[in-house]
């Protein structure tokens, strides 16, 4: 009982911090106002890539940005241009990918809390070396696993064969992997091992796959570089990369859950003509007349359904490397585990947040706003978005409220 009235006071503040995130304003200019919960949101995504210092001056120029990204993508708008329709399955599928990431936040919230002392001591010390190796990966794990006592022991001898000749799903590569780009799952193996050593055999989520070690060197020394900034850097990095660990865990775990169906075969002959028409130059015509429109997978007994045009709508979240015959399938899956995710999502009720709905038309401004910056032609992006402004605009009419600027939940901590 303790537990179901803790977990409704739970979901009670989220809604109204969603609800307060909502009518709080960041800035304003005219009739655009910038919420802060859709601040918090693209601000955080832009602060941990570019790894930018953070201060108020730096929250204020990026306010401006989405300001002036909104104003451009409202003149789109009030051109009516033809060309909009096209960028509407793109904001389908990036308002798709909010949906999801809400989702697996709410549920493996705790994977987003920084690393503790241990963990960042194991990390300092691994975080100055780089890792030459030579791979061999498939993505289906019988390919690899029925060769894999062979490839271990002969493990020259199998990297230069699969190297030199494409061997029907198994692939060889060379790789330089800083800490950064080490999975979070397998991190352990490979600093155990030394150079002229051989891994076993990896599950991993990313593929199958054995690797050798060829040389390890040093990078950096942090002592030698501004080390808060690296350290706070290295926390991010390291939640980023726990978050996607368990991420895709749980997302197997839901994808198993409900039973997937894929009907391989018939995938693989649309794919074929698919690629053949596109190899052709001819024009595809994906609509509900065309033999796109049929389906390739479904979930729980029909509950929920991929059809193959879906699926060519979503090859821009699918890796390359899976998008031929030998990785289809792992391919349709990925595409029917955004499907599942989003249903789980709604079902969750993350739509109905109040600043759900704000990042929503951020979605759609910022997919207008770079198709805007595409239709000039101009290679010199800041030079077109200078262009793409109103005459009238000034910068200087922006009001900033800096008390909700000062106060920033990026990640579930305190900015």
């Amino acid at each position: 009982m303790r537990k179901i009235f803790i977990g409704f006071f739970i979901l009670i503040f989220l809604f109204c911090s969603d609800k307060t995130k909502k009518t709080k304003i960041v800035a304003k200019y005219k009739n655009i106002n910038i919420y802060l919960c859709e601040f918090e949101k693209y601000y955080s995504k832009n602060f941990l890539i570019n790894y930018k210092y953070d201060n108020l001056q730096a929250r204020k120029d990026f306010a401006q940005r989405l300001i002036e990204q909104t104003l451009i993508a409202q003149i789109g708008l009030q051109k009516n241009i033809d060309t909009i329709s096209s960028v509407v399955r793109n904001i389908d599928i990036e308002y798709g990918k909010l949906l999801r990431e809400k989702y697996l936040k709410s549920i493996i919230l705790d994977t987003l809390a920084p690393p503790d002392k241990k963990r960042l001591n194991q990390i300092l010390k691994r975080y100055s070396k780089i890792f030459y190796i030579r791979r061999i990966i498939s993505f289906d794990s019988l390919l690899i696993f029925k060769k894999k006592d062979s490839i271990i022991n002969n493990f020259d001898f199998y990297f230069a064969k699969f190297n030199k000749i494409k061997h029907r799903g198994i692939y060889a590569e060379y790789l330089k992997l800083p800490w950064k780009n080490i999975e979070y799952e397998v991190e352990d193996v490979f600093y155990k091992l030394q150079p002229g050593e051989v891994s076993g055999f990896i599950n991993s989520t990313y593929g199958y796959y054995i690797f050798k070690v060829d040389s390890i060197k040093d990078s950096i020394n942090i002592a030698q570089t501004d080390k808060y900034k690296t350290i706070e850097d290295i926390k991010k990095i390291d939640m980023f990369k726990r978050f996607d660990y368990y991420a895709l865990k749980k997302i197997r775990e839901i994808l198993l859950e409900n039973k997937p169906v894929i009907f391989l075969k018939k995938a693989r002959l649309l794919w074929s003509e698919y690629k053949n028409d596109i190899e052709k130059n001819l024009e595809i015509s994906i609509d509900k007349n065309s033999r796109f429109h049929q389906i390739i997978a479904f979930v729980d007994n029909g509950r929920l359904t991929l059809y193959f045009d879906e699926f060519i709508n979503r090859l821009s979240t699918i890796p390359k490397y899976y998008q031929n015959i030998t990785g289809l399938n792992r391919a349709i899956q990925l595409a029917l585990r955004d499907k599942i995710l989003e249903m789980k999502a709604r079902e969750y009720g993350i739509e109905e947040s109040p600043c759900f709905s704000v990042l929503k038309n951020r979605v759609k401004y910022e997919q207008i706003y770079f198709y805007m910056l595409f239709s000039t032609g101009k290679t010199d992006f800041k030079w077109a978005h200078n262009l793409l402004l109103p005459k009238d605009y000034k910068k200087e009419d922006i009001i900033y409220f800096e008390d909700n600027l000062k106060n920033l939940f990026i990640n579930n901590r305190l900015f």
